[in-house]
């Protein structure tokens, strides 16, 4: 009885370590504001310095303002 009570003591305590180490995932929604970045459209856009959107890896969802003229409806998703 005592070497049960162990393993399955055992057991918990390595569920639980297991279960610290693994890093947390978070189902946040990320909100992007494209209105008041520039359009650049036609062969020779005018060339803009504007740090690179990023988004974290854990981003789930994802919500776009665009640009005001911008068509509603649906957009294709890409996946990597």
């Amino acid at each position: 009885m005592a070497l049960a009570a162990a393993a399955v003591l055992l057991i918990v305590i390595g569920g639980l370590l297991l279960l610290r180490s693994r890093p947390s995932v978070q189902t946040a929604t990320v909100t992007i504001d494209l209105r008041e970045r520039p359009v650049a459209r036609g062969e020779n856009p005018t060339e803009i310095n504007q740090a690179p959107l990023e988004l974290s890896r854990q981003a789930k969802h994802l919500v776009l303002d665009l640009p005001i003229g911008s068509k509603e409806g649906s957009y294709a998703r890409w996946k990597r």
